[in-house]
């Protein structure tokens, strides 16, 4: 299946997910995190892995499926969007699959997913292109509490408090704290 590039491949993070995919009829590969598709080579330079070179890309489908938790984790995005370039670089055409997350807002991967959805439902899910992380801010949310102001970006993990505004001769004087996710 690997050397048949008409055959679509979906890549998640962890065995156990991959496990479940193939299960349930797909082909998938696991990747044991996120970013080990890389490997560092003699001169310490990082560089995709081998294996990667035994797999037909050119003109397959791919579609990355990690956790649903990518939405607040910009790490994970990040090595997202480097993996979607480096598979296009091979000739893929590569799409995300976003899980939603659980009822409570908990962490979902593809095999929890599937234990609750068909492959069928899977497959509905609306596959999204890969964008850089780092380009795609998004409009900022605000949100005040009192005299503290919250200023975030989920697309980015990020978020700005400032606390204590007060107005003074030399200015406005406040208090801040920068938060990152992920």
């Amino acid at each position: 299946m690997l050397a048949a590039s008409g055959t679509p491949l979906w890549l998640t993070e962890g065995e156990k997910k991959a496990l479940k995919a193939a299960q349930e009829g797909l082909t998938c590969l696991a990747l044991p995190g996120v970013w080990s598709w890389r490997t560092r080579d003699a001169r310490d330079k990082s560089v995709p892995i081998p294996d990667l070179d035994l797999i037909a890309w050119r003109g397959r489908m791919v579609y990355v499926v990690f956790d649903s938790d990518l939405a607040v984790k910009l790490s994970v995005r990040l090595a997202e969007f480097a993996l979607a370039r480096e598979l296009q670089h091979r000739g893929a055409r590569v799409l995300a699959i976003r899980l939603p997350g659980g009822p409570q807002g908990e962490k979902v991967g593809l095999d929890d997913y599937l234990l609750d959805h068909s492959v069928e439902t899977l497959c509905a899910l609306e596959p999204v292109a890969i964008l850089d992380p780092a380009t795609v801010a998004g409009e900022p949310d605000h949100v005040r509490h009192g005299d503290e102001h919250v200023v975030s970006w989920p697309a980015h993990g990020l978020a700005l408090t400032v606390t204590g505004l007060r107005e003074h001769s030399d200015g406005v004087l406040f208090r801040q704290r920068l938060e990152a996710g992920g």
